[in-house]
């Protein structure tokens, strides 16, 4: 089964002055100083942003863009970029005392047909000296990645346009970044084949469920929160919002290897013959955390799990950029 999500980024910045006020913001327009939505702009994740999406289990999504670096190169973003065109300096892990601007959030949007997740942090850096910024990135926790950048993107006004910031010793360039990953919400016609001699096609309706609207089905769909299958009753509800029927037991699952460029992980579940033998109407894929998962529920009738048969299955964990 090939789980998906959409990642896309949007990003304000500001020039904080040593007194906290503000010398100079994307988000300035005619002297004033817009909302956020207004001074908003997109950003880059490049290709190498999305292998170090691997490694990603925080709530905030934070682990594969923890910290902040800037640079002088006005050249334009491309996905296939490793780093920034002229790196000022080092990076910064810190938030600068902002915490309270740092959310997440997760929503059920049946009218456009998602569960979104959307998390915003922020990351700070005073210069030393005086610097012309035009460009800015966001790299990987080193204690999770290879450190290296994942985010890439010009300074921009909030008409979208590069600017260069003339910043001034003491003075802080302050970004906020805001995260937004959405998967499916309405159930879908699937299937799949289990082979061997028992085994055969598997038709029914798939879909993620959250009776909370909360972050469990991102924690399942990150695949790091120990996850597990267990057997479903086929009388299970196929809606986003409503818990299935099980039946008995869990059996704990295990990522394979990542293959660098895939852009997407495999969680093996291997269910022995001892194990979870009985009618299986279904199967959830769900956080230890409970509260919401994955689920297929077949169409009719069970698949019955014998004791004389070792049942494997694998759910495809994979993630791109937004269209």
């Amino acid at each position: 089964m090939n789980l998906h999500g959409n990642l896309k980024g949007k990003t304000t910045w500001e020039l904080v002055n040593p007194d906290g006020t503000i010398a100079q913001s994307s988000r300035e327009a005619n002297g004033l100083i817009l909302p956020d939505s207004m001074g908003e702009n997109s950003n880059l994740i490049l290709d190498q942003g999305l292998n170090n999406f691997f490694a990603e289990f925080s709530q905030e999504m934070r682990i594969f863009r923890d910290r902040l670096v800037i640079g002088t190169s006005n050249t334009v973003p491309n996905a296939s970029q490793i780093g920034l065109g002229a790196q000022i300096g080092g990076s910064s892990a810190s938030d600068g005392g902002f915490t309270s601007e740092e959310s997440f959030s997760v929503v059920a949007v049946p009218a456009s047909n998602v569960w979104r997740y959307t998390g915003t942090i922020v990351r700070v850096i005073t210069v030393g000296s005086n610097v012309n910024i035009a460009e800015y990135g966001l790299a990987g926790h080193p204690t999770f990645t290879d450190g290296s950048l994942s985010i890439r993107e010009l300074t921009r006004n909030n008409l979208g346009n590069p600017v260069v910031i003339s910043a001034l010793a003491g003075q802080t360039f302050k970004l906020k970044h805001t995260l937004i990953v959405e998967l499916p919400y309405n159930p879908v016609a699937a299937s799949f084949t289990i082979s061997g001699a028992s085994g055969g096609l598997q038709s029914g309706t798939a879909t993620w469920y959250s009776p909370a609207s909360d972050f469990t089905i991102f924690q399942t769909w990150l695949s790091y929160y120990g996850g597990a299958i267990r057997p479903l009753a086929n009388t299970s509800s196929t809606s986003p919002i409503v818990a299935p029927d099980t039946t008995f037991g869990t059996v704990n699952g295990s990522v394979l290897p990542y293959v660098a460029g895939s852009f997407e992980a495999i969680k093996r579940y291997v269910i022995p013959p001892s194990a979870l033998v009985g009618n299986h109407g279904g199967w959830e894929f769900r956080s230890n955390l409970g509260n919401g998962g994955y689920k297929f529920i077949r169409s009719s009738g069970n698949y019955v799990k014998s004791n004389s048969v070792q049942l494997t299955m694998d759910a495809r964990v994979s993630w791109s950029r937004a269209p």
